[in-house]
């Protein structure tokens, strides 16, 4: 996943420290591509990372929302890759729930709540 993480733009960069934000506010089965940013240009990059920091506003403003134990690197790393590949549009949300709570069991709820804010 390293590869994956330096392959996003300068501008996304600081991505990471939202994906920690997301971790300490409380808010993802298999691994993906490490390649999959090579997916997308750097603009929809971009566009994807204005989503991401709504969808970690509502997270952080939502005192019921359940953490979602994203504390270790490789975890963030593939929540990021799942996050992209739903706002794209390659995977619906019961899929998107799905590999969630595959890897994250019981957080079924958390992962519903990120869906449903990022098609807002």
């Amino acid at each position: 996943m390293i590869h994956f993480i330096k392959r996003l733009p300068k501008t996304l960069g600081y991505m990471i420290s939202v994906i920690m934000l997301v971790t300490a506010a409380g808010c993802a089965a298999l691994l993906p591509d490490p390649d999959n940013a090579d997916q997308y240009t750097e603009a929809q990059l971009s566009q994807f990372q204005d989503k991401f920091m709504d969808v970690a506003g509502a997270v952080k403003e939502n005192p019921d929302y359940q953490r979602i134990p994203l504390d270790k690197r490789e975890d963030q790393s593939w929540f990021l890759a799942l996050c992209i590949d739903y706002w794209a549009g390659k995977i619906d949300k019961s899929e998107f729930i799905a590999k969630g709570v595959e890897r994250f069991p019981g957080y079924e709820t958390s992962f519903g709540f990120v869906a449903d804010e990022f098609k807002k």
